[in-house]
């Protein structure tokens, strides 16, 4: 799927709005992000002006928005990594997250340093599969729980979680 830039330009032609526009469209494709990333695709001329100096049109004006599709930015941009800030970031709000849920932070204490068997930790919560799975599956995807076997157990990030309870 490409990814499309939208890029404003205004043409300006002493004879008519058409050459303006044509203007417009010739002097983005001289413009460096038009020579390095691709075609133009579209025009669409969004106004019209004119220029007047001593009560005569000098110039004909078109503000034209110009699109450009890119594949390289749009696979650039989902192969992009977080920013060391960015993923600190992230990290954190997921450990508000995790502790924000009254369920997530009995579970977490539930388990404790040492672990806890599924059954036990189920039977202590008073909680379904479904309800248990589901908090399991969150606070694995944040690794903060692995499971080794039957028994749930915190990871070192989990611990750090269990520390601020």
């Amino acid at each position: 799927m490409p990814f499309v830039k939208i890029i404003d330009t205004v043409g300006s032609s002493p004879k008519s709005w058409e050459d303006a526009a044509k203007n417009a469209v010739e002097d983005a494709k001289k413009l460096p992000i038009f020579k390095s990333k691709g075609n133009i695709t579209k025009a669409t001329i969004k106004d019209f002006d004119v220029k007047i100096e001593n009560n005569e049109i000098t110039a004909f004006l078109c503000r034209v928005e110009m699109f450009l599709e890119d594949d390289d930015e749009l696979e650039a941009m989902l192969d992009r990594q977080p920013t060391a800030r960015e993923a600190t970031v992230i990290e954190h709000e997921l450990r508000v997250k995790a502790l924000d849920h009254p369920l997530r932070r009995k579970m977490i204490k539930a388990i404790g340093v040492f672990g806890k068997e599924r059954g036990a930790l189920q039977k202590e919560l008073g909680v379904n599969d479904t309800l248990l799975d589901f908090q399991k599956d969150f606070l694995i995807q944040g690794e903060f729980l692995k499971v080794e076997g039957n028994v749930f157990k915190l990871t070192d990030m989990g611990l750090a979680l269990l520390s601020n309870i």
